[in-house]
């Protein structure tokens, strides 16, 4: 009788048993068929896994991204357009020396050169070939008769299309091949709408721009040049009215501001000393400000 109800354990005994020792042969089953596989580095096809991205790789990139928001906005005005000014420098043609100095300071600046200097044509050639933008800068008739008087191969407003052009070719021969011309003084010549169409008839011929130097408020330079369809530009401002170089830099800083309004502007200084020291000053200012700095030939209309 007793054994009768021990059955049932037994049997649950022994099936627990073979369960056991089925679980066994798989498992050892699948150990044999496992097999080592030997690695040869040297073969071509060999690829190893890259390793893992480093965390700090993560800490890195977020700190990136979570920068000061006033550092931001630094970067960002550092950077963003204002508008663009180009400054073009009259009187060029009379030191090598001080065409040197200009040159080191580094920026995309334009020169106007007189003609029967000391050093036009030599000018000329220092800064064409070094890829400025260059002018003749034509002597023409101002309102003070004894400058006029004074000044060499002068345009005056009485003169034939003849006798302009023939001053105009000798002075281009004089200084060398050039892009295109302003003036040199000339408040009394520029008032003409006559004398202007002469001179720009010849420019026309020639395909050379020009670039009011406003030296008078009625000039018909610029809108004789726009109507006749000759690429212009006119002069908005002088840097250099005064010598002083913190004068010339208050100038320069109101230039700015005429580009940030107006998105452009050309004006105008003079070659001299403290016209260099001037730039050099505010040449990183200018650099960080938004303005672009850009040739004379670049702000054409």
């Amino acid at each position: 009788m007793k054994i009768k109800k021990l059955i049932p354990y037994l049997l649950i005994f022994l099936v627990g048993m073979l369960a056991g020792a089925t679980l066994y042969k798989v498992t050892k089953s699948k150990d044999d068929d496992i097999k080592v596989i030997n690695i040869n580095t040297n073969d071509s096809s060999f690829r190893p896994l890259p390793p893992p991205m480093k965390k700090e790789k993560d800490s890195e990139m977020k700190r990136e991204f979570e920068k000061p928001k006033d550092e931001k906005e630094k970067i960002h005005l550092k950077k963003d357009f204002q508008g663009e000014m180009a400054i073009l420098i009259d009187d060029s043609g009379n030191s090598l020396e001080l065409a040197r100095e200009f040159e080191k300071l580094g920026m995309p600046l334009s020169f106007a050169i007189i003609p029967y200097l000391s050093k036009s044509k030599e000018t000329n050639e220092f800064f064409s070939s070094r890829g400025y933008t260059v002018l003749l800068h034509l002597p023409m008739e101002g309102s003070d008769e004894k400058t006029n008087s004074n000044t060499k191969n002068l345009l005056r407003e009485s003169m034939s299309k003849e006798e302009i052009e023939d001053i105009f070719l000798k002075a281009l021969d004089n200084v060398g091949y050039v892009k295109g011309f302003n003036n040199h003084m000339g408040s009394k010549f520029t008032s003409s709408d006559r004398a202007m169409t002469n001179v720009l008839s010849i420019a026309k011929e020639k395909g050379m721009f020009y670039v009011d130097s406003k030296t008078i408020g009625n000039s018909k330079g610029f809108s004789k040049a726009k109507e006749m369809g000759i690429p212009t530009a006119e002069c908005m401002r002088f840097l250099d009215n005064s010598k002083k170089v913190e004068d010339i830099e208050k100038e320069i800083e109101k230039s700015m501001e005429i580009a940030r309004k107006r998105k452009k502007v050309l004006v105008i200084g003079h070659f001299h000393k403290n016209m260099v020291e001037a730039l050099k000053n505010k040449k990183e200012l200018i650099e960080n400000s938004g303005i672009r700095l850009i040739f004379v030939s670049e702000i054409l209309e």
